[in-house]
């Protein structure tokens, strides 16, 4: 009898052997990969890692060197943490329950720049409006001909469907006059009339006064056919007039709009200072969205955002039933993390709570806490934020940034093809209050500087109103301004006040508005004459409709003066003997 059966315990060796070669030189770079994929995917740009280490007692991961590419900017990280590490829960893992109750996440740094671009696929940028307004600046002033050839002008169609409406009714009216009496045919009933009047004698009187009476009715008969197309008429005419002059004036209207597309206009001269701060707070604002949709990813999970219903499995295909749990738990838990972010004034450290997927099981919200008192360069620092989908239909994130004494350094407040803006130093205050719900947006960004050392320089050529706002804007020591957001998050309105307002307003308006007034002139001058041939026409068809309406007066007037002279001196009925 054999104890030991050596080709079994051989092959459990062998298998062994395999198991644990593939956990030590595999299975660390298998999760590297799919976190790298999966982050990548999520992201919208490259997410990478030096290395990712599995241990199983205690059951954990660490990962170091994680990279995430901004997409906005893929010669930048967003972020990068040196180091992640946490252990998962056993006991729940085998619930298929990923329960982390503790992470830290050390080294985090922001903005950090890459040794190869991150991009994944091809990335456009869009210019922002500042930058279309700023264009106005440079005097390149875009060519009125090639901005009529793309712009609708709907006054020229208002026109001729008018015109048409009134050649019609014009052709309508004269053919219903044609049937009514002419100049012939009322010479004939007075002839008549003053036939029968002479010829009235005896007892042929009597005849003739049944013809005289006979003629009156048909007169009156005919005259209210005139009358109530002359009524007609007149309203028509009424109506047609004012619409007449609205459709004159849509010319002007039309080239007031393309104006206002186009230019800046004087009237805002106070809000010039958009023109530089606004690109910046846009950016801002486009970035803090972007990022909130990829952040719903993980705490909104696609079902339960969008209501859709759980679909029953397929005739023989099985299902997960998960029966009701005493203490329920989400699929996937961190219930907290530790973070600490490295900036040059020194650490910002703070709490994340309950980061999961499934808030509404377990009932709180994800909330988070950074904050750093006393660092170099930097008074203090506070980040609060939460991001509720406790109710998962109803969607509520809170978010409270406050920066005080930041020391800025070679900041760029704008940056595009007409013009350099940048702060050199300053010393700084910033706050943002932010509070989302659904698909709405209410914001209110601010920011104060003193002590500031600004930078300006114009690109390309140059020109008299960048020159002077230039130098204008080099002379600036210390300004303020206060943005808000309002809107939905896809079409929200930036409203942004500052003092740097009246600083370029003095500087630069007279130059600005006599640039804006030749170019509006330019413009309204050849949409007049775009629409010059099409408004003569029309006015030449409702001069027509007016004289066939005056016809029509005149044999209004003309039949009533024969009813009259029908009446007057009726031939008396003689007496029978």
């Amino acid at each position: 009898m054999k104890w030991i059966r050596w080709n079994g315990l051989i092959a459990f060796f062998i298998i062994s052997a395999i198991l644990l070669v593939f956990w030590h030189f595999l299975i660390d770079i298998l999760i590297e990969r799919r976190i790298e994929k999966t982050g990548t995917s999520l992201v919208g740009a490259k997410v990478e890692l030096d290395n990712a280490d599995l241990s199983l007692f205690p059951l954990g991961l660490t990962l170091s060197g994680v990279q995430v590419t901004n997409p906005a900017e893929p010669m930048k990280n967003a972020f990068e943490v040196a180091r992640i590490s946490f252990t998962i829960d056993g006991a729940n893992l085998i619930r298929k329950k990923y329960i982390i109750e503790e992470m830290a996440v050390d080294g985090v740094k922001l903005n950090t720049q890459r040794k190869a671009s991150g991009a994944v696929g091809r990335q456009k940028k869009a210019e922002s409006p500042e930058v279309d307004a700023l264009k106005l600046l440079t005097f390149e002033l875009p060519d009125v001909k090639e901005v009529l050839k793309k712009e609708d002008i709907g006054s020229i169609k208002q026109i001729e469907d008018l015109t048409t409406k009134i050649e019609a009714d014009k052709v309508r009216f004269e053919k219903q006059l044609s049937a009514l009496p002419d100049e012939k045919k009322i010479k004939e009933y007075e002839d008549r009339i003053e036939s029968l009047k002479r010829s009235a004698r005896g007892l042929g009187g009597i005849g003739r006064a049944g013809e005289l009476l006979a003629i009156k009715n048909e007169i009156q008969d005919q005259l209210k056919r005139i009358a109530a197309l002359r009524d007609e008429m007149n309203i028509n005419v009424t109506n047609y007039r004012k619409r007449m002059e609205e459709a004159t004036s849509s010319p002007g209207k039309d080239a007031e709009k393309i104006v206002n597309k186009y230019s800046f206009s004087p009237d805002r001269l106070t809000n010039l200072s958009s023109l530089f701060i606004g690109g910046k707070v846009r950016e801002w604002v486009d970035n803090g969205l972007r990022w909130r949709g990829k952040v719903n990813q993980i705490v909104s999970p696609e079902g339960k955002a969008n209501g859709a219903e759980i679909q029953k499995p397929l005739r023989g295909k099985g299902v997960d039933v998960q029966f009701k749990e005493y203490r329920p738990l989400p699929d996937f838990l961190i219930r907290k993390a530790s973070v600490s972010v490295n900036i040059p004034a020194g650490d910002i450290a703070g709490l994340i709570t309950n980061i999961t997927g499934d808030q509404d099981i377990l009932g709180a919200p994800m909330k988070i806490r950074l904050s750093g008192e006393k660092l170099k360069g930097l008074t203090s620092a506070l980040l609060e934020g939460e991001i509720n989908r406790v109710t998962p239909y109803n969607p509520r994130d809170i978010i409270n940034f406050t920066l005080k004494g930041y020391r800025l350094h070679d900041f760029k407040l704008t940056d595009n093809k007409y013009m350099l803006m940048a702060i050199k130093e300053a010393l700084t205050d910033f706050h943002l209050k932010a509070e989302l719900k659904g698909d709405s947006i209410d914001a209110n960004i601010g920011s104060t500087v003193r002590s500031a050392l600004i930078d300006t320089a114009i690109k390309g050529e140059k020109n008299a109103i960048l020159e002077t706002m230039s130098s204008a804007l080099s002379g600036v020591k210390a300004f303020n301004f206060d943005a808000g957001v309002k809107g939905n998050i896809k079409d929200y309105k930036l409203r942004l006040d500052s003092d740097l307002d009246r600083v370029l307003s003095n500087a630069v308006g007279g130059i600005l508005r006599n640039q804006m007034l030749a170019f509006e002139r330019s413009i309204k001058a050849d949409v007049a004459e775009k629409t010059d041939r099409p408004i003569k026409e029309l006015n030449r068809n409702f001069e027509g409709l007016v004289d066939v309406n005056g016809l029509i007066d005149e044999r209004f007037m003309k039949c009533k003066e024969l009813l009259t002279k029908s009446t007057r001196g009726a031939l008396p009925v003689p007496k029978l003997p």
